[in-house]
């Protein structure tokens, strides 16, 4: 199996065995999800994000942990993977801002029914923990991967570079898309930003 290029065709397995074909791509500085409509309703998830190591080699996966808790008095469904829920608000390296690259995704199942199987109910004070793991490997080189639904089954899907020496900081949100079938609550985004910071060394 060949890795994707940017620009080709090509085929990339996503966590869950969900198979995808790479499509185009774009770069541009944009954050990695549309910011939600305002609504009425004050988001009440709380978002906590730590890297499981200070520093890294160049190339190597890059494991951050997201704690989500529910923070109201009721039943949350929240996501217990980071697929079409975690987004990049921004990312620098050395205090520079890092751009994107933006590309499509087809799959060989629904996406949007893949995120509804992976909502978890979690009772008011509990919490899920999840994973956000460099793809050392993408078609941009060694990245952050994000995705929302493209509404036609399949996905946008985001690569936020980490391939070059420098200290990165992160900031990540929750934001999960309107989904078929789940009634629209305040568990589906949180006001509250993770922040995150690491390094990645040379050689």
């Amino acid at each position: 199996m060949g890795v994707p290029r940017v620009g080709t065709a090509g085929r990339a397995a996503l966590i869950g065995g969900l198979a995808l074909l790479l499509l185009g791509t774009t770069v541009g500085c944009r954050r990695s999800r549309p910011s939600p409509a305002p609504t009425a309703a004050t988001a009440t998830v709380g978002l906590t994000v730590s890297a499981a190591h200070p520093s890294y080699r160049v190339g190597e996966q890059v494991s951050l942990r997201l704690k989500l808790v529910n923070n109201r008095d009721a039943e949350c469904r929240l996501s217990r993977v980071p697929d079409g829920a975690v987004t990049v608000m921004s990312l620098t390296r050395d205090g520079t801002a890092v751009a994107p690259t933006v590309g499509g995704a087809a799959y060989y199942r629904d996406f949007t029914a893949y995120l509804v199987e992976n909502l978890v109910r979690v009772p008011p004070r509990g919490s899920v923990e999840l994973t956000l793991g460099s793809d050392p490997q993408s078609p941009v080189g060694a990245a952050l991967t994000t995705s929302a639904p493209d509404g036609r089954g399949g996905a946008t899907v985001t690569w936020w570079p980490i391939d070059q020496p420098g200290a990165y900081r992160l900031v990540l949100g929750y934001l999960r898309a309107p989904l078929r079938g789940v009634p629209a609550d305040a568990c589906a985004a949180t006001a509250e930003q993770g922040t995150v910071a690491f390094e990645v060394r040379g050689g």
